[in-house]
């Protein structure tokens, strides 16, 4: 019997995929590898159809992979035209990048096996206020939330949260700071904040409650499975609003959780609700003991937990892509 053979999509240097690699090939399975990071230019891929039978063949260092004999593929980062050659003039760069880019998500579009997770999906998962709504709805509690470019809005939100108030951007804000870049990451407000906020005008964000922590939670939902690990995040004064601002510190803090059969079951909906197999997702275990809902990550990083704590994660993605009938979540 042929092996099935399942494709990973990643970048060169991602450590994720040798994990999911053994795990595959534990199950008997044939993983090969694409590095998105090659195409288009030290690797290929071409979609050929209207002339005899359809198919897709993507061709790199790792070999050749067709699309007729994929059972799945494994989409863990799309990260194009990385190596382009560094003295390509920077006005030619957007107008390869960007086909380039269109070229291999439409590819990827046409394959009709299982995907972990379709790109597209994943960035219809990524809406926070929708995965806000959807939460609630499923009967997870999240912050009190207002998403406005209005600060008087701001100021009179303010008022009903006498625990304060932590902001957010609606997507990955990183700021390129001269030398360097700057990540935006959740942040408390000061009064003096709620004074000086007229560049709302430019940027809407995020206020939410400032909701108090016991522990910061991690869940990865895969399929219907969840995997939780916490940590207290008072351990690092620059971690306390946000723990990824001292994310390396904290490393070593995180410990397995033990979540409540009916939260657990609630985050599987949600993802389900999404449209996906895969997701993690960030809670607040309060003092007097709720799991508050924060955000919902579609491929969401997962490797810093599963290395040190040995959760199961990477079994839990091989099963999934190897599995017969497909998840509810992969339906369209």
């Amino acid at each position: 019997m042929t092996a099935r053979a399942v494709l990973l999509l990643s970048t060169r240097n991602d450590p994720a995929v040798a994990l999911i690699a053994a795990a595959l090939e534990a199950r008997g399975a044939r993983p090969i590898r694409f590095d998105t990071d090659a195409f288009p230019t030290d690797a290929h891929a071409s979609l050929r159809f209207g002339a005899g039978p359809d198919d897709v063949v993507l061709e790199s260092e790792h070999g050749r992979a067709a699309f007729s004999e994929l059972s799945a593929i494994w989409l863990r980062r799309l990260d194009i035209a990385a190596r382009f050659p560094p003295d390509l003039d920077p006005r030619y760069r957007a107008p390869a990048r960007d086909p380039a880019h269109a070229a291999l998500v439409g590819i990827l579009a046409s394959f009709h096996g299982c995907v972990l997770d379709p790109l597209r999906r994943i960035e219809a998962a990524a809406d926070k206020p929708r995965q806000l709504q959807l939460a609630r709805a499923l009967g997870l509690d999240i912050p009190r939330t207002l998403l406005t470019n209005d600060p008087a809005g701001v100021r009179d939100f303010a008022r009903s949260c006498p625990d304060g108030l932590v902001t957010k951007p609606l997507s990955a804000l990183v700021i390129d700071d001269g030398p360097g870049e700057q990540v935006m990451y959740t942040s408390a407000l000061s009064p003096a904040d709620l004074d000086d906020l007229d560049g709302l005008r430019l940027c809407p964000l995020m206020f939410q409650e400032r909701v108090p922590k016991q522990l910061e939670i991690r869940a990865t939902v895969v399929g219907r499975r969840v995997f939780a690990a916490a940590v207290d995040s008072a351990a690092s004064p620059r971690g306390q609003v946000d723990w990824r601002r001292d994310g390396a510190r904290l490393d070593d803090h995180w410990q397995p959780h033990a979540l409540p059969a009916a939260i657990a079951d609630r985050l599987v909906a949600l993802v389900a609700e999404l449209g996906l197999t895969y997701s993690s997702a960030d809670l607040i275990l309060t003092p007097d003991g709720r799991h508050v809902f924060l955000e919902s990550n579609p491929a969401g990083e997962w490797l810093w937990l599963e290395q040190p704590l040995q959760l199961g994660i990477a079994d839990a993605i091989a099963d999934e892509l190897l599995a017969g009938p497909p998840h509810p979540a992969r339906r369209a």
